[in-house]
């Protein structure tokens, strides 16, 4: 009886889970669309190497389960309120040399005239604002899946140098 309960619960949170993030391509599980966004995410897996960001204390990569993303997409708009919903999102999570659980988020407004050379980037290379850019057309977090806590790319660089 016990095991039947404890399958029944991890049903019922995948079909949650499932019910909030799909995936639109088939051929392609590591792109989601998650419920109540516009914009699509891009799921890099514990193999990426992030060459183009400083990830200080970085020590390894991890793949982000449901759960985590939504947790990230909690954490996000309890910060934004709906500042974020219409942008496409990269998601990158790491451990750091303490064993804390990061993710690296990039958000990107991307327009209808955006050509299909930035968007297949957009799905191969973690991107990384540049600091001139339109802050309403993209931005850049850390959040801290252990603490639940969030700080802009830049500040937490300031920090944890």
């Amino acid at each position: 009886m016990r095991h039947l309960l404890i399958f029944i619960l991890l049903v019922g949170s995948n079909i949650v889970y499932s019910q909030q993030i799909t995936y639109p391509f088939k051929k392609d599980s590591t792109i989601v669309k998650i419920q109540k966004i516009k914009g699509k995410g891009k799921v890099f897996d514990k193999h990426y190497i992030p060459n183009f960001i400083e990830l200080p204390n970085y020590n390894s990569g991890i793949t982000l389960k449901p759960e985590e993303l939504l947790k990230v997409e909690s954490i996000l708009s309890l910060n934004f309120k709906r500042r974020y919903k219409k942008h496409c999102r990269q998601y990158l999570g790491f451990l750091d040399v303490k064993g804390e659980k990061y993710v690296f988020v990039h958000l990107e407004k991307f327009n209808r005239n955006t050509n299909g050379l930035v968007y297949e980037n957009w799905k191969t290379t973690v991107t990384i604002v540049n600091t001139e850019w339109d802050k309403n057309v993209t931005a850049d977090y850390i959040i801290n899946l252990t603490e639940s806590s969030i700080a802009s790319y830049y500040d937490w660089l300031k920090k944890v140098r």
